[in-house]
């Protein structure tokens, strides 16, 4: 007899009654895993939005301040080759910047069916209105391989990053003692023409606003505030004109750690 009803539920299947409850345990199964796949999306594209900035600002500042910390003006006539300009962008100082330096540079030309690269080279920082970002701007930076009579001209600018609220250079002839404290400003502007050298030190701000995730509306998801990226920078390339007199006179650089006092090793050859 039992044979007989197993065989009758069998021929009967599944009721509708059945069907309905396998059906809406299968729906709450898959709502949960889309709502956990939706939140993981959610959190990650927030993380990105987040710290997308840190992988860009931490680098360009390193390769601003590579190239400042290498920066060479001994060779050179009456040290004209370093110039740095205050300007104003969107109410914000900014600064304008060219000179030469000892970084190996980015691009290179072919001599003698070889690729090589220039252990000199003049370069060059500017801010421009961002073509995706309103109200931000793009830094840029100018390489000129090799170096030649107008080091402070010439060579290509690319774009080194974007949604850029401010890049700014304070420049210090003295120890500043706290070079990160805000009552600690330097000057906008250097002429090594002028100044018959290079400063002591500067100190370089890079100001990164992050994406702006925003909804169908077009409103912000969520607010974002500013990074600010600062870094502190001796020149190590230093050189103190000697006083008259003779002798070892002048700081010879010293006052910059590992400073030079004419910068013989490093001369490219000169103008």
């Amino acid at each position: 007899m039992h044979r007989a009803l197993r065989s009758r539920v069998a021929e009967r299947g599944l009721t509708v009654l059945e069907v309905l409850m396998a059906s809406a345990i299968l729906l709450w199964f898959l709502g949960s895993v889309f709502g956990l796949v939706w939140s993981l999306a959610d959190r990650r594209n927030a993380l990105e939005f987040q710290t997308a900035p840190y992988g860009i600002g931490p680098p360009v500042l390193a390769l601003v301040c590579e190239d400042l910390r290498h920066a060479l003006v001994e060779p050179y006539e009456d040290f004209d080759a370093f110039k740095a300009e205050g300007d104003t962008m969107g109410g914000e100082d900014t600064t304008k910047l060219d000179f030469v330096t000892v970084v190996p540079s980015r691009s290179k030309v072919r001599v003698d069916n070889e690729w090589v690269l220039s252990a000199v080279c003049e370069v060059g920082y500017r801010m421009r209105r961002s073509e995706t970002a309103d109200g931000l701007f793009a830094l840029y930076r100018r390489e000129d391989f090799g170096v030649d009579d107008k080091p402070l001209e010439g060579g290509k600018y690319y774009k080194l990053c974007d949604r850029v609220a401010e890049f700014r250079i304070d420049f210090f002839e003295d120890d500043p003692g706290q070079p990160d404290s805000d009552d600690a400003d330097g000057e906008l502007e250097w002429d090594a023409e002028d100044k018959k050298g290079l400063p002591y030190a500067c100190r370089v701000t890079l100001v990164v606003m992050p994406p702006v995730e925003v909804d169908d509306r077009g409103d912000p998801v969520r607010d974002v505030a500013p990074l600010v990226f600062v870094r502190y920078v001796n020149f190590v390339q230093r050189f103190d004109v000697a006083p008259e007199g003779g002798g070892n006179g002048g700081s010879g650089g010293g006052n910059a750690p590992g400073g030079s006092t004419g910068g013989a090793n490093n001369n490219p050859g000169g103008r």
